[in-house]
């Protein structure tokens, strides 16, 4: 098949179907989910639905690296064990209340200092 063709359906199948932002995207899961909880489960399609829930201080890019999410900046000290994130301003949880440190200090204090099986733990000593 000619990618001619390939285009000249393709734009057919939109004019019949209108623009896709006017529908959601529905995308049909195989299996049940394990969990929502962050930190828990590392089977791919919780983890495929929690990244579609919650967001991170910081998130991966196409080559690699982190880049700020919820942080604005990110600032490493120069023994390289002492991360600085500056938190975005106006982000809100669905309920409406404000991102503070203190939501942020209670995640990691839940990942790192409770009985939560979280498989990255062992990665900060």
């Amino acid at each position: 098949m000619s990618v001619t063709r390939i285009l000249a359906g393709t734009a057919m199948l939109l004019a019949l179907v209108g623009p896709a932002a006017a529908r959601p995207l529905l995308a049909p899961i195989g299996t049940d989910l394990r969990n929502l909880m962050p930190g828990s489960t590392p089977d791919t399609v919780s983890g495929t639905v929690r990244q579609n829930i919650y967001e991170g201080l910081v998130a991966w890019t196409t080559d690699g690296t982190a880049k700020p999410m919820l942080a604005e900046d990110i600032r490493v000290e120069d023994d390289g064990k002492t991360y600085i994130f500056t938190l975005r301003e106006g982000v809100t949880f669905h309920n409406g209340a404000p991102l503070t440190a203190t939501e942020v200090a209670w995640s990691w204090n839940q990942f790192l200092f409770s009985d939560t099986p979280w498989a990255c733990r062992s990665s900060f000593t």
